[in-house]
């Protein structure tokens, strides 16, 4: 059990890693590769979209051959794309090589999440599971999920977290470059306070689940990630290296703590044999969330007067922006999820 659990999260560790490490090289590849502004936009969304648009049929092939094969597919198809990715020399190559990563991450994700979902014990969550419509499993994407609050209510946290993932991972290593003057080298240094919270929380999550409840991590995260994201666009509008860094830290708590709990609580409002179909409609609102913010912050840069990110000013609006979303979403979980229930004494 312990073996899955740990083999999932650090797979949605290394898929949210991902793009922050695009995030940091976009600016190298722009000089090196000549890109223009209509590839560079590209290569940031056509993972988000080739995921989102695939994850429902993920899910399906989840429910369909078992998620543990199809997570071994899954891994395999990122690892042959991420190895073209890094052997690319052209624009549309990484262009396309992106797009198969994000087909191998369609089938990796939900697999994934229906792995930690099938370890994860049921007995101290109400019995949503009594309001759940059931439809034929022909369906592939059964929008009456939505139908069940945890479900919703979780599917809606997450949604707020890929917008703000977008920002923090993204657009952030991009203007500690070209806003705060870092080379490449020191912007991916300088991620390390988000990166290794982030995997220290979010194993500490997991086994803590059972003890802590979704409701409690969903509104700590949330808080947590908003806090990171307010004393980063301080950072980047002062321009203060050392604040923005520090500020990494608690974003990568919270996305920590998010992640895997949120979808975890999800899961767990479904019926057992729509799991695989439930995480890929999570993981596509989380992935929504995600170009979502690519077209938000995108509208910030050209709206601003620098015409760019080469100014702090238009990223630190969209963190700030992410960060009214991620105090919506403290609201949300905290009115949507239902509390710890004690097994041993029967209360909640």
């Amino acid at each position: 059990m312990r073996g899955a659990v740990v083999a999932a999260t650090s797979a949605m560790v290394m898929l949210v890693l991902d793009s922050s490490i695009v995030g940091v090289m976009l600016p190298s590849m722009r000089t090196d590769l000549h890109l223009g502004p209509g590839a560079q936009a590209w290569i940031v969304a056509i993972y988000l979209l080739t995921l989102a648009v695939l994850l429902p049929v993920g899910g399906r092939l989840c429910d369909a051959f078992g998620a543990a094969r199809t997570f071994a597919v899954g891994m395999a198809g990122f690892t042959v794309a991420s190895a073209g990715v890094g052997l690319s020399t052209a624009g549309v190559e990484i262009i396309a090589w992106r797009g198969f990563a994000g087909c191998a991450a369609a089938l990796m994700m939900p697999a994934g999440l229906a792995m930690i979902a099938e370890v994860v014990p049921e007995d101290r969550r109400p019995g949503a599971l009594a309001a759940t419509p059931r439809h034929p499993r022909h369906v592939l994407l059964d929008l009456g999920l939505f139908r069940i609050r945890p479900f919703t209510a979780a599917a809606a946290v997450l949604f707020a977290l890929g917008f703000a993932m977008t920002a923090a991972t993204i657009y952030g290593a991009a203007a500690l470059q070209d806003a705060l003057h870092l080379p490449p080298a020191a912007a991916g240094a300088a991620l390390l306070p988000l990166a290794v919270p982030l995997l220290v929380a979010t194993h500490w999550a997991a086994r803590n689940y059972a003890r802590i409840g979704p409701r409690a991590l969903g509104v700590r995260g949330s808080l947590a990630l908003a806090v990171g994201l307010v004393c980063a666009a301080a950072g980047l509008a002062t321009d203060h290296v050392s604040v923005v860094v520090s500020a990494l830290v608690p974003a990568g708590v919270g996305i920590g703590l998010l992640l895997s709990p949120m979808t975890s609580a999800a899961l767990a409002a479904t019926p057992v044999d729509r799991r695989g179909q439930a995480s890929g409609l999570i993981s596509t609102v989380r992935q929504v969330g995600g170009v979502a913010g690519i077209a938000a912050m995108g509208a910030l840069t050209i709206l601003h007067p620098s015409g760019g990110v080469s100014d702090g000013v238009p990223v630190a609006l969209g963190f700030g922006l992410s960060a009214l979303l991620m105090g919506a979403a403290a609201w949300t979980v905290a009115r949507g999820l239902p509390r710890l229930k004690i097994a041993a004494s029967g209360t909640s």
